[in-house]
């Protein structure tokens, strides 16, 4: 069998259109997409939610971070507080003592009531016979 005489002479020009066959079609309204509408509901009703619970524990965390640290100021004020009574308390025992030693300074002393007295009266009634250097 030849091949050889088939493929001869062909014409390759285009025909030409009329006017009617080169219109667009107008445009067809697609439906709306289920899988879509289907998608949005799975993801609002958080079927694929998170199972570890990390964004709960990492509210609760947060929330006892920040009650531990109110507590700290609380007992950092309470703490200031007590040291300032405290201070306070020895300022008066300071005075009282003051007080006492000034009036008993002038029996002890024989009369002079100074401290310098007091304070040679205190150092000498440490010492004995033996720890005496002249």
């Amino acid at each position: 069998m030849s091949t050889g005489a088939r493929a001869q002479n062909l014409d390759t020009t285009a025909a030409a259109l009329d006017a009617t066959q080169a219109k667009f079609t107008p445009e067809a309204a697609m439906p709306d997409p289920t899988a879509l509408q289907a998608a949005q509901a799975i993801t609002t009703a958080n079927l694929f939610r998170d199972m570890s619970g990390l964004n709960t524990m990492s509210q609760v965390l947060t929330k006892g971070i920040e009650a531990a640290a109110s507590n700290d100021k609380a007992a950092g004020d309470r703490a200031q507080e007590a040291l300032k009574t405290a201070t306070e308390h020895l300022q008066k025992m300071a005075q009282i003592a003051v007080d006492a030693a000034g009036k008993a300074l002038p029996a002890v002393t024989g009369g002079t009531g100074s401290l310098s007295a007091l304070g040679g009266m205190l150092n000498q009634g440490g010492k004995t016979g033996s720890d005496t250097k002249s």
